[in-house]
């Protein structure tokens, strides 16, 4: 069992031409930890976005705080999540 917390996990700042800003990276579960499936954090700066974009895998997407847009060609969901105090 490995217990993390993401808290703890170091922020690295990241610029791509995949987003339109900086953006802060944390490796959850990389290639140490598992063979078969990586989870990585993606801090967005405000206002920060990225481009309209496909994988070869599955993504799972998770609004920790904030507001954004998930769209494929035919569908778009606005997800909202607000931390609470």
């Amino acid at each position: 069992m490995k217990v993390i917390n993401v808290a703890q996990v170091a922020k690295t700042p990241y610029t791509s031409s995949l987003f339109t800003g900086m953006v802060e990276m944390q490796m959850i579960v990389g290639a140490e930890l598992s063979k078969q499936f990586s989870i990585t954090q993606v801090n967005f700066g405000l206002g920060v976005r990225n481009k309209f974009h496909s994988h070869t895998c599955e993504q799972v997407l998770i609004v920790t705080d904030g507001k954004g847009i998930v769209a494929t060609e035919k569908e778009q969901y606005q997800l909202v999540q607000e931390m609470s105090s």
